[in-house]
């Protein structure tokens, strides 16, 4: 994917975007189709702080209420991808911030 069309986030803004609830919704993508689990803050807060990459997502994830996902650099595969829930007037609020620094 070309690199301009990403918008990479840092972890204090991907913790900005979080749902206020205790479990967080993620998915990823198998061979069979989508997998979703229910996650801890805690988790999520631990992969955030271990994920080289974190990214908004594009208009299909963020259309299921997943606006963000983390993943390593070495990521090779969609399944290699953790897509995470977020609030979306806390995201639009951010991308709107983002947008108007750029």
């Amino acid at each position: 994917m070309p690199n301009e069309l990403k918008k990479i986030i840092s972890y204090e803004n991907a913790v900005s975007i979080l749902p206020d609830e205790e479990y967080i919704h993620t998915f990823r993508v198998a061979a069979f189709g989508l997998c979703g689990a229910d996650w801890s803050r805690a988790e999520i807060l631990d992969k955030l702080k271990n994920s080289e990459v974190i990214e908004l997502t594009g208009e299909t994830a963020r259309g299921m209420g997943h606006g963000m996902c983390a993943y390593n650099k070495d990521a090779q595969y969609l399944e290699d991808i953790l897509f995470i829930e977020t609030d979306e007037t806390k995201l639009s609020e951010l991308e709107k911030r983002v947008d108007n620094a750029e």
